[in-house]
């Protein structure tokens, strides 16, 4: 990230929101606020840039284990592409494995990673199979990611509480996953 850009932008955002407001209150926004969320932005809330997704999944070989592995309700927060606003819910992630296996700490990272960066709820869906695929090519993979969105909530149809649901399903179908995929 170009921390440095960030501000820019930061500081050009803030003198179109306080044009015209003086006092000690806006000079302290225009002068320490840009720094400060160029910081939070690349070293925490948009810190998956810095991370390959699929470097996440330690693949552990794991001969003749052939029962799906589910792990649900990760949390997770993001941001939405469209609008730069947070949406934040848990993801459930299942696997098939064909030979390897991944540490739950592991598919945990991996969450993070992918969401800690601009995306869309669709988007971090797939891109989580696809890191679970490169990482562990199982036989099957199914995310599921349930989530409630700022921009749907404070903005447009200003309607709270609501829970957004997307599945990413790969390869054989497995009634074990298909459970998790169905799950409400």
């Amino acid at each position: 990230m170009n921390r440095a850009a960030i501000e820019k932008g930061v500081a050009l955002l803030l003198e179109g929101i306080l044009e015209g407001r003086a006092g000690e209150v806006a000079d302290e926004l225009r002068r320490e606020t840009p720094r400060r969320v160029a910081a939070a932005l690349e070293d925490e809330l948009l810190c998956g840039y810095a991370v390959d997704p699929a470097s996440c999944v330690q693949a552990v070989p794991l001969p003749g284990a052939s029962g799906a592995v589910t792990l649900e309700e990760i949390p997770f927060f993001s941001f939405c592409a469209h609008h730069l606003l947070p949406f934040r819910g848990v993801v459930h992630v299942g696997y098939l494995p064909a030979g390897k296996h991944a540490g739950i700490g592991g598919l945990a990272r991996l969450v993070d990673a992918c969401s800690r960066r601009l995306t869309l709820q669709e988007a971090l869906a797939a891109e989580i199979a696809d890191a679970l695929e490169t990482a562990l090519a199982p036989r099957a993979a199914v995310v599921v990611v349930e989530a409630e969105h700022a921009c749907l909530a404070l903005r447009g149809a200003r309607k709270e509480g609501h829970r957004v649901r997307v599945v990413e399903r790969r390869g054989e179908i497995v009634p074990e996953l298909e459970a998790l995929a169905l799950r409400r």
